[in-house]
């Protein structure tokens, strides 16, 4: 077995372990290092009034001597029992707490055994200690969850710049609901590029590092996890596309986890145009949104640099009954309102409409292609806030969902909505609107009469910050986008006005959105006045 004694603060990582009885699981590294972290750290952070306990035992290692000694006829003394039986009762809780995945070579199909063997093999030691030493304060005998993921895996060095041979993520299964709680829950600041190499300098090993392959967009990723962030990994095999053969070529690369400081939120550009990150291993940075951020924000600076103009917004292709489509983007930094006036325009058009795809729901890209300008996706997924989760979502994107610090202030989802053929196919834009959260004007929606009305609009991305990131009141980022446009805002300038000019020429519509979600009391009727105000618009463009 492997296991890493490292991450037993908040995983367990079984890698390709069987335990077939009870007798092997007292004996296991497994078990050892989850009660010699629990008897040495836990009772210390959050367990005190096991102080007690710990002065009785003195060791960890006492406790599990006494373990084994319950699967043979001994008589243990009352006293011995009673500290025995308080220790496994909080032990019993902090295990219910603990990610669980287990890594198993791709050759194995054992997953249902195996998760199931586990479910069981722990529920018979908690019912062991029962009979032993009396019935346990927290009953989860019949509720003893198993793993939460299991990964397959290849071991290569497919996508390494080293020869360094590490586990490549090929599969992954989870158990529904799954449930992850990081210890941040918002997201600070900017990724700033660095001339520091990235690729040359995190130092990964074998044992705690693993690796996987998505497409954000058309582009290639390879994101390289310390173990310790699996269920981010997890919830990016929901947001992106996975890409499931060994490939060697990646346009982006990052590093998650590394413990150079000096390279925290940092993105680097090689000569041959290759884009690395890197984010720092540290509490602050367990978050989900650091991960998918960075990824985005080095997709989008590949993008600019290769002329194309990375769109922080969200779009929709509405084909209605009478065979007429409208492809709508909505561009505008978290908490604009793009979602919420999408959604309200699907709930009042309901009888209208034949079908609403969604191309990109967070983050897009205006690619010009022989004097043609297309728009692109990049997720297949979204990562919203269980609060603006509407009640149009299936029950079976839901069941398919990542759910993260349920219990906190900015609880979010990651859920699927979306087909990586559509995101990426290329389609025409017809309108394209900028959603303005805080002004209270009587008409939902301005049309600007040039382009020069439109682009400062567009440019200055004022919106009032609804606390869904670190920033407060009304806040300004070039063109609503700090995940690119900000760090390359000269650049994005003239890409911005070339592309504006000529879908212009085109006929494309331009506009303000007024969705009043700042507003108290505008937070539902804001959205709504918007949706009727499109639909009018749409039908008039019929």
């Amino acid at each position: 077995m492997i296991f890493n004694k490292q991450l037993i603060k908040d995983n367990i990582i079984i890698n390709n372990s069987i335990i077939d009885n009870i007798q092997d699981l007292l004996k296991s590294d497994e078990f050892k290092i989850q009660h010699k972290y629990f008897f040495n750290h836990q009772i210390i952070e959050k367990y005190q009034y096991l102080q007690s306990v710990k002065l009785y035992f003195g060791t960890y290692e006492s406790i599990l001597e006494s373990y084994k000694e319950l699967l043979t006829d001994k008589q243990l003394n009352d006293e011995l029992k009673s500290n025995l039986k308080k220790y496994t009762e909080a032990f019993k809780y902090y295990f219910k707490s603990l990610h669980k995945y287990l890594l198993l070579k791709d050759d194995n199909n054992n997953y249902i055994d195996e998760t199931s063997r586990t479910n069981k093999l722990y529920a018979e030691f908690f019912f062991l200690i029962e009979s032993k030493c009396g019935n346990l304060e927290y009953n989860y005998f019949n509720n003893i969850k198993g793993f939460d993921a299991v990964l397959y895996y290849k071991t290569n060095t497919f996508g390494m710049d080293t020869n360094k041979s590490i586990k490549h993520i090929s599969k992954v299964f989870t158990n529904t609901p799954y449930m992850s709680n990081t210890y941040a829950n918002k997201r600070h600041g900017l990724f700033r590029e660095t001339d520091y190499m990235i690729d040359d300098n995190c130092i990964i090993d074998e044992i705690n590092w693993v690796k996987a392959g998505f497409f954000i967009g058309k582009l290639k990723a390879l994101v390289i996890v310390n173990q310790k962030y699996l269920n981010h990994l997890i919830g990016l095999s929901v947001l992106f596309q996975s890409i499931s053969s060994d490939e060697e070529d990646y346009d982006i690369k990052l590093y998650f986890g590394n413990d150079i400081k000096e390279l925290d939120a940092k993105i680097y550009t090689a000569l041959n145009g290759k884009m690395y990150g890197s984010i720092f291993d540290h509490p602050k940075n367990d978050y989900f949104g650091y991960m998918k951020k960075i990824l985005l924000t080095m997709h989008n600076i590949y993008h600019i640099k290769n002329n194309h103009l990375p769109i922080h917004g969200a779009m929709v292709k509405i084909e209605f009954i009478n065979d007429t489509t409208h492809n709508v983007v909505i561009i505008g930094d978290s908490g604009a309102g793009k979602s919420e006036s999408l959604e309200a325009f699907r709930t009042i058009s309901s009888n209208l409409i034949k079908k609403m795809t969604i191309i990109f729901d967070d983050m897009g890209i205006f690619q010009k292609e022989n004097s043609v300008i297309k728009a692109y996706g990049t997720e297949i997924g979204a990562f919203v806030r269980s609060d603006d989760l509407d009640t149009s979502y299936s029950i079976n994107n839901i069941t398919e969902a990542v759910f993260i610090n349920t219990d906190r202030v900015n609880a979010r989802l990651i859920i699927p909505i979306s087909k990586y053929e559509d995101i990426i196919r290329g389609e025409k834009i017809d309108y394209v609107f900028y959603a303005n959260n805080y002004k209270d004007m009587k008409n939902p929606i301005k049309i600007f009469e040039s382009i020069d009305e439109a682009i400062p609009v567009f440019e200055k991305g004022e919106r009032v910050a609804k606390g869904t990131t670190s920033e407060m009141g009304k806040v300004s980022n070039y063109f609503a986008n700090p995940f690119g446009p900000v760090q390359m805002e000269e650049v994005t300038k003239n890409i911005l006005r070339d592309y504006f000019e000529s879908l212009h020429d085109d006929g494309v519509v331009f506009g303000e959105l007024y969705t009043k979600l700042a507003i108290s009391g505008y937070e539902v009727e804001g959205p709504r006045q918007v949706a009727n105000k499109l639909l009018e618009l749409f039908m008039e463009n019929s």
